[in-house]
């Protein structure tokens, strides 16, 4: 396993968020996290990146403790996307470069830029590699945070709803990039979603967080429409086209 979470808990001034989390997640696997509003998403992933610390648990990644780990190595081997991006006056290129801090000694290699022009390349950001990031749309902000995590060349990716501020287009581009990543590299991501039909089409295994629990991890092809109900209160019909499943939420029309 490259990710593996054991009886992991976490509070906010006493109240309990998570609780006896468990989770593992091998190489070339992608993991959604889904569930409604206020169920501690966002805090497993922080959690996770040690950016919050958990009251109990362990968390390894590459069988190493994350809680042990100084701030740079966590970074060499942790790459995390936030839901929002901070800008600053600094250029598209230079903030892409950063994700290479972690692997910096005296100054940017050869390697480095190359590994930053290629991931620029790929994510169609080419165009704007000269733009500063305070003047960026949200959505072009957030494949510049995508990118940096990329460039870090992390074994496990935290993506905190990464496609929420991107149109259609640029949410497949994205994903599809992602399962590149993950495929080619070999290494893991869990990404929050609130779109399951997405979270469907492109993750391997889904986890599903209700109360601050893990209510069930399965795989893709095992989701059942009583699993969705139960998670978010809706009930719901879940139709398969080949291998691809769809959720449909069952809305009677006012009369």
């Amino acid at each position: 396993m490259i990710l593996d979470l054991h009886d992991l808990a976490f509070a906010y001034d006493g109240r309990p968020i998570l609780a006896d989390v468990r989770l593992g997640v091998p190489a070339g696997e992608i993991v959604a996290v889904l569930g409604p509003n206020g169920v501690g998403k966002t805090t497993l992933l922080k959690c996770i990146n040690a950016i919050l610390r958990a009251d109990k648990g362990v968390i390894l990644v590459d069988a190493e403790d994350v809680r042990r780990m100084a701030p740079s190595q966590v970074a060499a081997r942790i790459g995390y996307v936030a839901q929002r991006t901070e800008t600053a006056r600094t250029t598209v290129f230079d903030a892409i470069l950063t994700g290479r801090l972690p692997h910096l000694r005296w100054r940017a290699s050869r390697r480095d830029l190359d590994l930053v022009g290629t991931v620029i390349a790929r994510l169609d950001l080419g165009a704007l590699a000269l733009r500063f990031i305070d003047e960026l749309s949200g959505g072009e902000l957030q494949k510049v945070a995508i990118a940096r995590a990329l460039v870090q060349e992390p074994r496990l990716l935290l993506l905190d709803e990464p496609t929420s501020s991107l149109d259609l287009r640029n949410q497949i581009e994205i994903l599809r990039l992602l399962r590149a990543v993950v495929d080619e590299r070999r290494v893991a991501a869990v990404m929050t979603m609130h779109d399951i039909n997405t979270a469907l089409r492109f993750a391997d295994t889904l986890v599903f967080v209700k109360a601050g629990r893990v209510l069930a991890h399965v795989a893709v092809a095992d989701v059942t429409a009583a699993l969705v109900s139960d998670v978010y209160g809706v009930e719901v019909d879940l139709h398969r086209v080949g291998d691809l499943a769809f959720v449909v939420p069952m809305i009677e029309k006012e009369s």
